[in-house]
Protein backbone atom coordinates (compact mmCIF):
# COMPACT_ATOMS: atom_id res chain seq x y z
CA UNK A 1 0.00 0.00 0.00
CA UNK A 2 1.18 3.52 -0.73
CA UNK A 3 2.43 5.41 2.29
CA UNK A 4 3.00 8.76 0.60
CA UNK A 5 0.91 10.96 -1.66
CA UNK A 6 1.19 14.36 -3.27
CA UNK A 7 -1.79 16.53 -2.40
CA UNK A 8 -2.67 20.18 -3.02
CA UNK A 9 -3.98 22.86 -0.72
CA UNK A 10 -7.14 24.50 -2.09
CA UNK A 11 -7.98 28.22 -1.94
CA UNK A 12 -9.52 27.80 1.54
CA UNK A 13 -6.45 26.03 2.95
CA UNK A 14 -7.99 22.56 2.87
CA UNK A 15 -6.06 19.39 2.08
CA UNK A 16 -7.78 16.26 0.80
CA UNK A 17 -6.56 13.16 2.64
CA UNK A 18 -6.63 10.23 0.20
CA UNK A 19 -9.30 7.57 0.78
CA UNK A 20 -6.86 4.72 1.52
CA UNK A 21 -5.13 6.84 4.19
CA UNK A 22 -8.47 7.72 5.80
CA UNK A 23 -9.53 4.07 5.81
CA UNK A 24 -6.22 2.81 7.19
CA UNK A 25 -6.26 5.37 10.02
CA UNK A 26 -10.01 5.34 10.74
CA UNK A 27 -10.37 9.02 9.81
CA UNK A 28 -14.00 10.04 9.38
CA UNK A 29 -16.02 13.21 8.84
CA UNK A 30 -15.45 15.40 11.89
CA UNK A 31 -12.15 13.77 12.93
CA UNK A 32 -9.90 16.23 14.76
CA UNK A 33 -6.17 16.68 14.22
CA UNK A 34 -3.20 18.30 15.87
CA UNK A 35 -1.12 20.22 13.32
CA UNK A 36 2.57 20.50 14.14
CA UNK A 37 4.91 22.76 12.20
CA UNK A 38 8.65 22.25 12.61
CA UNK A 39 11.53 24.69 12.21
CA UNK A 40 12.60 22.69 9.13
CA UNK A 41 9.36 23.46 7.26
CA UNK A 42 7.80 20.04 7.87
CA UNK A 43 4.07 19.94 8.70
CA UNK A 44 2.58 16.94 10.49
CA UNK A 45 -1.08 16.02 10.94
CA UNK A 46 -1.73 13.80 13.94
CA UNK A 47 -5.27 12.43 14.41
CA UNK A 48 -6.70 12.85 17.88
CA UNK A 49 -8.24 9.64 19.09
CA UNK A 50 -11.50 10.16 20.98
CA UNK A 51 -11.20 9.36 24.65
CA UNK A 52 -7.41 9.19 24.43
CA UNK A 53 -6.49 12.88 24.69
CA UNK A 54 -7.27 15.72 27.04
CA UNK A 55 -6.63 19.45 27.22
CA UNK A 56 -5.16 20.63 30.49
CA UNK A 57 -4.71 24.22 31.65
CA UNK A 58 -2.82 24.87 34.86
CA UNK A 59 -2.32 28.27 36.48
CA UNK A 60 0.54 28.02 38.95
CA UNK A 61 3.26 29.85 40.85
CA UNK A 62 5.94 30.93 38.34
CA UNK A 63 8.63 28.51 39.44
CA UNK A 64 10.28 25.95 37.11
CA UNK A 65 10.03 23.24 39.78
CA UNK A 66 6.23 23.35 39.48
CA UNK A 67 6.26 22.01 35.91
CA UNK A 68 8.79 19.38 36.96
CA UNK A 69 6.41 18.22 39.71
CA UNK A 70 3.46 18.12 37.29
CA UNK A 71 5.36 16.11 34.66
CA UNK A 72 6.60 13.74 37.36
CA UNK A 73 2.99 13.02 38.35
CA UNK A 74 2.11 12.58 34.67
CA UNK A 75 4.92 10.03 34.24
CA UNK A 76 3.68 8.04 37.24
CA UNK A 77 0.24 7.87 35.56
CA UNK A 78 1.65 6.97 32.11
CA UNK A 79 0.44 10.26 30.61
CA UNK A 80 2.37 11.70 27.68
CA UNK A 81 2.55 15.24 26.34
CA UNK A 82 1.47 15.68 22.71
CA UNK A 83 2.19 19.40 22.75
CA UNK A 84 2.37 22.16 25.33
CA UNK A 85 2.93 25.86 25.89
CA UNK A 86 3.97 27.69 29.01
CA UNK A 87 3.90 31.43 29.64
CA UNK A 88 4.43 33.81 32.50
CA UNK A 89 1.32 35.74 33.46
CA UNK A 90 3.22 37.80 36.07
CA UNK A 91 6.96 37.19 35.80
CA UNK A 92 8.21 35.55 38.99
CA UNK A 93 4.70 35.21 40.47
CA UNK A 94 2.18 33.48 38.22
CA UNK A 95 2.40 31.30 35.10
CA UNK A 96 0.08 29.25 32.88
CA UNK A 97 0.77 25.89 31.28
CA UNK A 98 -1.50 24.54 28.54
CA UNK A 99 -1.04 21.06 27.13
CA UNK A 100 -2.64 18.44 24.97
CA UNK A 101 -1.96 15.17 26.78
CA UNK A 102 -2.19 11.51 25.76
CA UNK A 103 -4.29 9.73 28.40
CA UNK A 104 -4.62 6.41 26.55
CA UNK A 105 -2.46 4.51 29.09
CA UNK A 106 -3.67 6.31 32.23
CA UNK A 107 -5.52 3.95 34.54
CA UNK A 108 -7.05 6.56 36.87
CA UNK A 109 -7.48 10.06 35.41
CA UNK A 110 -9.36 11.34 38.47
CA UNK A 111 -6.47 10.34 40.75
CA UNK A 112 -4.01 12.15 38.42
CA UNK A 113 -6.16 15.29 38.48
CA UNK A 114 -6.47 15.19 42.28
CA UNK A 115 -2.72 14.74 42.78
CA UNK A 116 -1.94 17.79 40.65
CA UNK A 117 -4.69 19.83 42.33
CA UNK A 118 -3.12 19.16 45.74
CA UNK A 119 0.25 20.70 44.81
CA UNK A 120 0.77 23.91 46.82
CA UNK A 121 1.87 25.89 43.75
CA UNK A 122 -1.33 25.18 41.79
CA UNK A 123 -3.79 28.09 41.70
CA UNK A 124 -6.27 26.67 39.17
CA UNK A 125 -6.56 23.59 36.97
CA UNK A 126 -8.96 22.73 34.15
CA UNK A 127 -8.99 19.47 32.21
CA UNK A 128 -11.28 18.37 29.39
CA UNK A 129 -11.22 14.98 27.73
CA UNK A 130 -11.32 15.01 23.94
Amino acid sequence: MKNSNIVKVDSKGRVLIPYHVRELNNINDGSEFVILSTHTGEVRLMPMLKGKCADIKVVHVDDPSTLAKITNIMARHSIGIVMSQSKALERGYLAEWNALIDISRCKNLKKFYNQISRLDAIKNIEMNEK
